[in-house]
């Protein structure tokens, strides 16, 4: 910023201690500034003007016409220069221009002095490095990152000719602290020279993470009204800062808000958000609360927290425009410790879900896990596997003339399992598995018994591992590898009464499976050129796979408005539940030849029927001049689920941007939703414009946003 002292020390020492001019009277020419050691390395200090008087045996020294101070990056102009050696006073009159690096401020008159480095700039204008353009009658400097303006205008638009700035903040007096906060009085908003708002105080950020009120952000929604989004943020401590929000919404009410966020070390770190309002169009309060935290306690110790809660179901379909959080089933919660070791692992789990369509919830806390993974079994080659858990459930149900029933109970699994890996001449393995379960349940409130199941599972897995590569001499394609992987697997699980078990997940009905299962995989990697070095990238993979049921169907999940009939081995194939002999042929393809394309597709085909029971291809283009489109579709006729939905993206230049989101749904022959959402950059500031339809309703959004004064939008 302003660093005269120096400078102008020198200059007397210099003037004062040449024979070449006159200790009184005048000249015209220049002279070189004596340099410290230090000095001395960056270059040598310069002071010019048309005329040099020495006043007062040298005390006062007065330079007049084009004078010119250089040193370094610093370097003063003015019409004239009167300093005053005992006081380390400096004045400058007419046409004052100031540079410090890439700050530059004038005016019509400078006070300054080099001894405590603070001055005042009357009348003054210029650029506040890093951001900020300014304005005031008094510009006063504290220290090089503080400064007092009266009668000023703060903003980070660039200022072109006479005409206003896009915006600014007008204020009797403003406090600028660089690279931290400006604190307004009597502050008022402009946009083009034209008032839009007033505050007797305002504060904002000066600095990338400074506390101060953030710019407010306006709106309107038919469903919502008109919106005004105000917020302050604290910058408590490099590790740690808070927002706090209070939002208007002309047709629902006030909406506080408090989001906070902190690291207490590199591997610890949270976010809280909360929010609170009184929904004056439903007549009742709403809140929501979200909360993050993940910690390693030690390397082999790790902690995490996840908190989603909310008092009404549809919280989040009314204040929430994002497609894919209005459209949640299920709210859960969940939180875990987890300690591992070379073989096991340990985990104390919670977990909470609610049904946010109907009054129905389910607990599952505390739950205790352990894992014991692949574990040789002695000196053979036979390895031991356990899966164990213990968990107490509540669950609560609301709907089909249950209201108000609850249900408690605990429940014990036990799973060890036996595998024994065998090589068939290096062309394919063979792995056998032995397995037993054993779940216990105890009796709830409803109940005078204990009950449980014991089951046992016998499987047998031939898998094949075939590949080749293929040398390819392109400027950009290296090479290619296949791979081909086939498998056949036999299972058995028989067939044991659980109606008595009361149905919370997936865990509590085992399917009975007496089939084969069998898939076969291709892929396709590519080495590709990259500068210097390579890219190795899979382009391709199709999976088809299918199962076949030796004693007729499987049986299905009692519940299956709950999930259907789970089995680790089909579930991970992606094979349905099945009623007949032979199941559905799953097909699972994926496409990625070159960056900017992705394509997948999800099938089951029923060989019996000839028809297709679910369809999920899915399309993602990355086009040149910034346009991006992604498309989906998704077909289950047993759901009753036959729906599109695609979005476009375009970025024109750095000035605007569209984009564009679209539901169709073929069973109601109606569009679910369609957004079109329209910004506009400007220097400063962004204006969004958009159109939301949905059957219920029909939004307009507007919404105005400014680059911070910290610069940052």
């Amino acid at each position: 910023m302003i660093k005269l002292r120096p400078i102008f020390i020198l200059i007397i020492a210099c003037l004062l201690l040449s024979p070449l001019l006159p200790l009184s009277g005048g000249a015209e020419g220049q002279t070189f500034l004596q340099p410290s050691k230090s000095e001395k390395e960056e270059g040598k200090g310069r002071i010019e003007a048309d005329r040099l008087d020495f006043l007062e045996g040298g005390r006062i020294i007065e330079a007049t016409g084009n004078v010119n101070i250089s040193y370094g990056e610093f370097w003063i102009r003015a019409d004239r220069v009167r300093y005053e050696r005992e006081t380390e006073e400096v004045l400058a009159e007419g046409a004052v221009f100031l540079t410090d690096g890439k700050s530059r401020l004038e005016g019509t008159r400078l006070e300054y002095n080099s001894g405590t480095g603070q001055g005042t700039l009357y009348q003054g204008n210029g650029f506040l490095s890093p951001t900020l353009w300014v304005t005031g009658m008094e510009i006063k400097r504290q220290d090089e990152n503080t400064y007092y303006l009266s009668q000023a205008t703060v903003t980070p638009c660039p200022r072109e000719g006479e005409g206003s700035p896009d915006w600014e903040i007008r204020a009797q007096k403003a406090t600028i602290h660089l690279d931290a906060t400006a604190v307004a009085k009597g502050a008022s908003f402009w946009v083009k020279g034209i008032p839009l708002l007033y505050s007797p105080l305002l504060a904002v950020p000066a600095g990338e993470r400074q506390s101060g009120f953030l710019i407010p952000q306006t709106g309107y929604s038919t469903r919502e009204g008109f919106i005004l989004k105000n917020a302050y943020f604290w910058a408590i401590s490099p590790s740690q800062d808070a927002t706090f929000s209070l939002n208007y919404r002309s047709k629902r009410g006030l909406e506080e808000g408090l989001e906070y966020r902190y690291i207490l070390s590199p591997k610890a770190r949270g976010q809280f958000d909360g929010t609170y309002t009184y929904d004056r169009l439903r007549k009742e309060n709403r809140w929501k609360v979200t909360y993050r935290h993940q910690q390693e306690i030690q390397p082999d110790l790790n902690a995490k927290l996840n908190l989603n809660l909310q008092n009404t179901r549809n919280y989040q379909r009314i204040y929430n425009p994002d497609t894919e959080v209005r459209s949640q089933r299920l709210q859960t919660s969940e939180g875990y410790v987890t300690q591992n070791w070379s073989n096991e692992s340990l985990m104390l789990w919670g977990h909470y879900a609610k049904d946010l369509r109907q009054p129905d919830y389910l607990y599952r806390l505390p739950e205790l896990r352990f894992l014991s993974f692949r574990q040789p079994w002695e000196s053979i080659p036979l390895y031991f596997h356990l899966n164990s858990s213990a968990a107490y459930f509540e669950s609560g149900f609301g709907s089909k003339g249950e209201s108000g029933r609850v249900l408690n109970l605990g429940r014990f699994d036990l799973y060890p399992r036996l595998t024994l890996p065998l090589s068939l001449g290096g062309v394919a393995s063979l792995t056998p598995l032995v397995a037993f379960r054993e779940t216990l349940y105890t009796r709830d409130r409803e109940e005078d018994r204990a009950f449980g199941r014991e089951v046992y599972q016998l499987q047998a897995r031939l898998d094949s591992h075939l590949s080749r590569t293929f040398e390819a001499g392109g400027e950009t394609l290296k090479g290619i590898h296949h791979i081909i992987e086939p498998m056949v697997a036999y299972e058995y699980i028989p067939e044991v009464d659980q109606s008595d078990l009361r149905h919370n997940d997936e865990l509590d009905f085992l399917s009975p499976q007496n089939g084969i299962t069998y898939s076969l995989t291709n892929r396709l990697w590519a080495k590709f050129r990259e500068g210097e070095g390579s890219r190795i990238q899979e382009i391709f993979i199709l999976r088809l796979s299918q199962s076949y049921n030796i004693h007729g169907p499987h049986q299905g999940y009692p519940n299956p408005e709950l999930g259907v009939a789970y089995n680790e081995l089909r579930s991970g194939l992606g094979l349905r539940f099945s009623e007949r002999r032979f199941s559905d042929i799953n097909a699972h393809l994926g496409l990625n030849p070159v960056k900017f394309l992705n394509l997948a597709l999800d099938a089951n085909y029923d060989p019996g029927g000839n028809h297709i029971d679910t369809l999920d291809p899915y399309l993602g283009l990355q086009l040149p001049h910034n346009v991006s489109l992604t498309t989906g579709y998704h077909y289950a006729p047993e759901l009753k689920v036959n729906a599109f939905h695609g979005r476009c993206d375009l970025k024109l230049g750095e000035w605007a941007a569209l984009s564009y989101y679209t539901r169709y749904n073929f069973e109601r022959s109606t569009f679910l939703e369609n957004k079109i959402m329209v910004t506009y950059f400007g220097p400063c500031w962004s204006v969004t414009f958009g159109y939301i339809r949905r059957p219920d309703q029909n939004d307009f959004r507007f919404s105005f946003d400014l680059r911070t004064i910290s610069g940052v939008k």
